[in-house]
């Protein structure tokens, strides 16, 4: 039992990381998708609620 419950811890901090590198990498490419006039409609909204920080207000999301 105690060598699943391991496993789920690992599999636990793994996803937090992903959803972590997934925010950093939104946050890094939002004002790119937003203010390109080379990128497309349709992609400019592909980072909407994904991320960290709120580019707007300087606030940091939960």
């Amino acid at each position: 039992m105690q060598k699943h419950f391991r496993a789920m811890q690992k599999d636990c901090r793994t996803m937090q990381d992903l959803n972590a590198l997934m925010g950093r990498s939104c946050d890094w490419v939002r004002v790119y998708l937003e203010n390109n006039i080379n990128v497309r409609e349709e992609d400019r909204h592909l980072c909407d609620g994904i991320g960290t920080k709120n580019y707007r207000t300087k606030e940091i999301l939960p």
